[in-house]
């Protein structure tokens, strides 16, 4: 709800400056944007923040596919006789053991 009223404050405001601007402020906050964005020292800044995050993304796929790979010899190593995947989890618990507010048959009620 909180996000919900600076959303809505924001865009009131928004459009109050906007129409009260008008078309000329708008030109000149575009053209200050325009020309920040296409200064020099921005451009740098930009290409060094794109090469590092190339950089990052290339090593934490690098390491993912490690740790994969791992994980696949580690299973493997201890992977031996039939896997229990397909029972289910009544075929897991203990004989006569039912989950907490469950009754023992589902035909009777407690109540």
């Amino acid at each position: 709800m909180h996000g919900k009223l600076i959303f809505g404050a924001g865009v009131g405001i928004g459009y109050l400056l906007g129409t009260r601007a008008g078309r000329e402020r708008f030109d000149k906050i575009t053209g200050q944007a325009k020309r920040f964005w296409e200064n020099n020292t921005v451009q740098e800044a930009a290409g060094v923040v794109q090469t590092q995050a190339g950089r990052l993304y290339d090593e934490g796929k690098k390491m993912v596919a490690d740790q994969a790979h791992k994980l696949k010899d580690h299973q493997s190593k201890h992977d031996k006789g039939p896997r229990n995947r397909d029972l289910s989890m009544r075929d897991r618990r203990e004989p006569g053991r039912e989950p907490a507010g469950f009754p023992a048959n589902p035909t009777t009620t407690p109540y």
